[in-house]
């Protein structure tokens, strides 16, 4: 299903201030001030929201085979904390990381 909406960069105007400070017709929309995309288009629309979506992912993936783990192995406390630090570290890095590459390649569209 086709939806269309005011551009979100030029605030439907058709027209954006470029890094000049110049006005000039916008990148988005091609100087149309509307947009249009599909439902699926715009639930993954940013960058931000397939990170979001790769998040949850892993942490469903890690807290599945932690509970497995669980059930399998005996393990104490101290592991089981040790365990659950790694995981969401390793998910932390990979978020900043992530980040990082987005900044540094110049690419806006991280939000």
């Amino acid at each position: 299903m086709k939806h269309t909406q005011a551009c979100p960069t030029c605030s439907g105007t058709g027209f954006a201030r470029g890094e000049d400070g110049i006005d000039d017709i916008c990148p988005r929309c091609n100087g149309k001030g509307s947009i249009t995309f599909t439902s699926r288009d715009k639930v993954f629309e940013s960058s931000f929201m397939k990170i979001v979506l790769f998040c949850v992912l892993f942490l469903i993936v890690f807290y599945s085979l932690f509970a497995i783990s669980i059930s399998i192995f005996s393990l104490n406390f101290t592991l089981e904390i040790i365990i659950l630090f790694i995981g969401h570290a390793a998910l932390a890095t990979i978020l900043i990381s992530y980040l990082m590459l987005k900044a540094l390649s110049g690419d806006k569209s991280i939000a």
